[in-house]
């Protein structure tokens, strides 16, 4: 374990203020990174939410405690301004997501999940957009490393704003390995289903695996789908479609699911629907693949990067591509457990404290 210094002068910020107990994607990546990285090292600070505090673990010499944030603006001015303010004595913070602080007084390393506000600005709203390609403009200029989620998202990265590759650095996130409890949910339906899981917005696809569900059907496969996810943005037309005659009693919309109801989920499920058109990494196949269940993903990307050849790949813009991967992996017993021996295999590849060992070595980099 690293030494923690005088912590007057030195020390390292996480910043892990979108960290929440309910939260996904970024706010997962940064409250298990800055637990892995807070065991590994004594001199890590973790700046975060009243509401996440307990999640962490760590005792309070360990917090900056911030009030809670209903939205986002206000998680934002937090960690651009009034964060740096209070935490001037480190000797350097790593920002989990691409942007960093108006006012900077230490070195700061980001992590670059992926850049589909370019790629998918469609995806995104007016604001959103505006906001995350100013800061990821302004990170790529500033950032003295860029920690990417995949080769794809750093290859984005270096093409899209130019940074140099001596600059990033491509560190896989872990994948938390689910409590042994498992809790079926109220929503979970009789009978099998398939499990998509994600938040609601355009990136993810849904309409088409819809559409794919209803040649299943047509096929005479009676598969129901569970899709357990908080609604996120521009989801109105996603939940319409869901809810359309011929649909309704199809597809279950469930909402967020705690962690040992997603244990469940996944452990019941007879497949994974991941048809993403774009990613940066992607959580939920990995944790699939950790309970033995089969999955079907995007081709291509940091997905097909990711999955290996633990997934059975299809054109996410292509319904009936999507329709036949998952008429293969409900009907033909050989790929199946071709699938689920290769995905127990990759997903012991990522893990937390491998994630952790290298983040840690980009700071001693720095710091030396």
């Amino acid at each position: 374990m690293t030494s923690l210094r005088d912590k007057s002068a030195n020390g390292i910020l996480f910043n892990a203020l979108q960290a929440r107990p309910d939260g996904a994607g970024i706010s997962r990546y940064s409250l298990e990174l800055a637990r892995a990285l807070a065991a590994l090292r004594e001199d890590v600070v973790v700046a975060i939410q009243n509401c996440a505090a307990e999640a962490l673990g760590l005792p309070e010499s360990r917090l900056i405690r911030c009030a809670d944030r209903g939205r986002s603006s206000g998680r934002i001015l937090t960690e651009q301004i009034s964060l740096p303010l209070r935490a001037r004595r480190f000797a350097l913070a790593h920002y989990p997501d691409m942007a960093v602080p108006q006012i900077q007084p230490w070195p700061v390393v980001v992590t670059c999940h992926d850049l589909a506000y370019y790629s998918h600005p469609q995806a995104f709203t007016t604001a959103q957009r505006l906001w995350k390609q100013h800061s990821a403009r302004r990170a790529a200029r500033r950032a003295a490393r860029i920690l990417c989620d995949s080769r794809a998202t750093a290859a984005d990265v270096q093409t899209r704003l130019a940074v140099p590759p001596e600059r990033l650095r491509v560190i896989y996130p872990g994948v938390r390995r689910q409590p042994e409890t498992a809790v079926r949910p109220a929503a979970a339906p009789e009978g099998p289903f398939i499990l998509a899981v994600g938040t609601l917005e355009p990136r993810k696809n849904l309409p088409r695996l819809f559409e794919a569900l209803e040649q299943l059907h047509a096929a005479g496969l009676p598969h129901r789908l569970v899709i357990a996810g908080r609604r996120g943005w521009i989801y109105r037309e996603i939940v319409e479609r869901a809810q359309r005659a011929g649909l309704r009693d199809r597809v279950i919309l469930a909402g967020y699911r705690s962690d040992a109801e997603l244990n469940w989920l996944y452990e019941h499920a007879e497949a994974l629907a991941y048809v993403s058109v774009y990613e940066g990494f992607g959580f939920p196949p990995v944790e699939a693949m950790l309970h033995g269940l089969p999955v079907v993903a995007a081709r291509g990307g940091a997905i097909e990067e990711v999955c290996g050849d633990a997934a059975e790949y299809v054109d996410p813009l292509r319904v009936e591509e999507i329709a036949r991967g998952l008429r293969a992996v409900l009907t033909e017993a050989p790929l199946r457990a071709r699938l689920v021996t290769a995905g127990r295999v990759r997903a012991a590849l990522y893990e937390w404290r491998t994630t952790a060992r290298a983040v840690s070595a980009i700071y001693d980099e720095l710091l030396s």
